[in-house]
């Protein structure tokens, strides 16, 4: 079950346009998108998951996410963070994922953090290396421009 996951948090539309995305590996047997704001919920999974249960409750979120036998996510290699230009989502999304990283002892060979802004503020890039290296991984930044994805989106995230 090797192969890539890609957390691309808080927007549908991202995950959608990584569904169509040909450089996107997909592991078997999981799904990688979180569409809480086209669906309302997260993934495919029976819970809900909203702006103010995650702001709240994200470690106990991550906690039942990472109990999902299904995912086998020790085997996972690339994490892809969706940062982007609302801060609030970008910041969320890089503390929520040390969470993760940190609940379930889960070791990464590198986290690519995405935004669809060819410049990454640098305010935005010391906070996720200062987080994501204290759990030893490399970080890299790919605008999502250079990824090739489509952009299908017409809902929040792209304006």
């Amino acid at each position: 079950m090797a192969g890539r996951w890609y957390l691309t948090g808080y927007s549908g539309g991202i995950s959608r346009a990584f569904q169509s995305c040909q450089v996107v590996e997909r592991s078997v047997g999981y799904h990688h998108a979180i569409n809480e704001r086209v669906t309302g919920r997260f993934g495919p999974f029976p819970f809900s998951f909203n702006r103010r249960y995650e702001a709240q409750n994200a470690r106990g979120v991550y906690r039942r996410f990472a109990d999902y036998p299904l995912l086998g996510i020790v085997k996972v290699t690339t994490v892809v963070l969706d940062v982007v230009r609302d801060w609030w989502n970008g910041y969320q999304a890089v503390i929520e994922y040390a969470c993760l990283v940190a609940l379930g002892g889960f070791r990464f060979q590198e986290v690519r953090v995405l935004t669809r802004d060819r410049e990454i503020s640098p305010s935005t890039l010391d906070l996720v290396d200062s987080i994501l290296r204290q759990s030893g991984l490399e970080v890299r930044v790919t605008p999502l421009d250079h990824m090739r994805c489509p952009r299908t989106d017409r809902g929040p995230g792209w304006e």
